[in-house]
């Protein structure tokens, strides 16, 4: 008999039985929490930051040629040298679907990029479509850098590249799902999953997604920190407050579940700020200023650039907003409504 667990529905929260075996994982209670999902992302897409993907598969690609160059200097035995070829090879592949990717965000349509590759526009779309580009994006057959440390010293903090494998290994760690389950709904293999919890890859947002979904977590909660793990350059138009309000406290649950989500009465938090202030702007509850912003990144162990941007999006749309919530104030959720997706804080 196939195992049964439980996951929330991405729209309205409620719990759905989830049973193991083939066919696809359920997302949504219905059609309508599904459309409604649909909008709701829609919306959220129009504010969201465009990441790009092309600097940093560059930069691997010359790791990888570097490596194969001294290979052959030293001349390392034939099947080294033919794997690192073969590597290098589909290095050149990811950046090339990586310089597209990158492209259909900047605007260019498909005709301008056939032009540039000397291909026909239907031969553009059929080989780099959507799903292909995030096939050719998180495919690897061995790990970046053949081996070698893929975060340099100190990059590897709660919030840094490392900080959305610790987020994903936590939330793995909470879900009690096996690596071949878990790898099976993504569309990766087990040694690639490994690969991610390690830190080791840093796939595209369609997978972390899919691996929010089938952890439990809400991908909105991981998005920050997806963006870290890439390096991404990021365009967006200012958000509304209440837009802007949550990608904050999702921001911030994010630091929470990459620091393991530890108890947070036993962190050290600046002298204004008490756990259960904490837990009020995690929960939602609170709208925090940057002094309070920037002490429960450093409290969760993370750098507060990446947070300061986030937070730059809420202290635009006070000023600009004709009913601005208080920068310590208001809920952003209405009286007894409950914690987005029963986020788990321990206090």
């Amino acid at each position: 008999m196939d195992a049964v667990r439980f996951v929330q529905c991405l729209s309205c929260g409620e719990q759905l039985e989830q049973r193991g075996g083939p066919g696809r994982r359920k997302e949504y209670c219905n059609r309508s929490c599904r459309r409604r999902a649909q909008r709701r992302r829609e919306r959220e897409a129009l504010s969201r930051p465009s990441a790009r993907f092309g600097a940093g598969a560059a930069e691997r690609l010359q790791a990888l040629t570097n490596q194969l160059v001294e290979l052959g200097s030293r001349d390392a035995p034939l099947d080294q040298v033919l794997g690192g070829a073969v590597e290098v090879s589909a290095a050149v592949q990811r950046y090339i679907a990586a310089v597209v990717h990158d492209a259909r965000e900047d605007g260019q349509d498909w005709d301008a990029i056939a032009r540039a590759a000397g291909v026909s526009a239907s031969s553009a779309r059929s080989v780099w479509s959507q799903s292909r580009l995030d096939e050719l994006l998180v495919s690897r057959s061995a790990p970046p850098y053949l081996g070698s440390p893929p975060l340099g010293p100190g990059r590897a903090g709660r919030g840094g590249p490392g900080g959305l494998a610790s987020a994903l290994a936590c939330l793995h760690t909470s879900s009690r799902a096996s690596i071949a389950e878990i790898a099976g709904g993504c569309g990766l293999t087990a040694e690639e999953l490994g690969w991610v919890l390690s830190g080791e890859l840093a796939p595209p947002w369609p997978v972390v997604r899919k691996l929010a979904v089938l952890l439990g977590a809400r991908p909105e909660e991981l998005y920050g920190l997806w963006l870290t793990a890439n390096e991404c350059t990021c365009t967006t138009a200012w958000p509304s407050l209440q837009t802007a309000a949550h990608h904050l406290r999702d921001h911030l649950r994010g630091l929470y579940l990459a620091a393991g989500r530890p108890s947070l009465r036993q962190l050290q938090w600046p002298s204004a700020t008490t756990a259960l202030e904490v837990r009020a702007v995690l929960e939602g509850r609170r709208v925090p200023g940057w002094a309070a912003t920037a002490g429960i990144a450093q409290g969760l162990g993370a750098s507060t650039t990446s947070v300061r941007a986030v937070w730059q999006e809420v202290h635009y749309a006070l000023l600009t907003s004709p009913d601005p919530l208080p920068l310590t104030g208001k809920s952003t959720q209405a009286p007894g409504a409950t914690t987005a997706s029963g986020f788990l804080i321990h206090l």
